[in-house]
């Protein structure tokens, strides 16, 4: 079992670690078949809008998918932000359950607030300490355009006029997208299914979509 990048070392450093197994193998297993088959158009409970979104409202997460709820209280994850946060930790689990992994070009996070500082007068890493967490179900194939998530390790310390310029060129530049690609770090090269990423809100990252409907 690869263990690279699980430590608040990672964190600090690169802008995001691993968490092992939030959901044991075969948890993540059962999860990935029932939502599988959840979002089956013609046998499945799926509302028409949750397929056309990929995506489970968070209220049929809680009704059909009740083993999700198990996270909130997975001692590897709260130990992890406990160190990201020593200081009282809020943790808030929005329900997001997709079904296969959703394509989205780079970006952070916190990118909308860059626009907006009103709500956000300092979005400086030092004050605005924020994180997601993500967990895969299924293994995550390692390669060009196979689902994952890339990441571009230490951008998260970037200055925020950088990262304002980048957000730019993203839409002015053509082909930029692919020199953030050549920077960036494929994580599904060290995810199993069952386990967690946090990444800080500041940190560049895009996701991959699938091509096979059951994974």
């Amino acid at each position: 079992m690869v263990r690279k990048y699980t430590t608040y070392k990672s964190y600090k450093k690169f802008g995001f670690m691993i968490v092992k197994n939030i959901f044991t193998e075969s948890e993540a297993k059962e999860l990935s078949f029932n939502l599988a088959n959840y979002m089956d158009e013609k046998n499945g409970k799926s509302l028409e809008s949750e397929r056309k979104n990929s995506r489970v409202y968070p209220s049929n997460v809680i009704k059909y998918f009740p083993k999700i709820l198990k996270c909130q209280i997975n001692k590897n994850l709260i130990e992890s932000l406990k160190k990201i946060f020593p200081s009282k930790p809020s943790y808030v689990n929005s329900f997001q359950l997709y079904f296969n992994v959703h394509s989205a070009g780079w970006h952070i996070d916190s990118q909308s607030q860059l626009r907006h500082k009103e709500y956000n007068n300092n979005l400086s890493i030092k004050k605005y300490k924020l994180a997601k967490v993500g967990i895969y179900l299924t293994k995550v194939p390692k390669g060009y355009n196979l689902p994952s998530i890339f990441v571009i390790p230490r951008s998260h310390r970037l200055p925020l006029i950088i990262h304002s310029l980048l957000h730019n060129f993203l839409y002015r530049v053509p082909y930029f997208s692919n020199l953030l690609n050549l920077l960036s770090l494929d994580l599904g090269t060290y995810l199993n299914p069952g386990d967690g990423i946090i990444f800080n809100h500041h940190l560049w990252h895009r996701s991959t979509p699938t091509n096979n409907s059951r994974n």
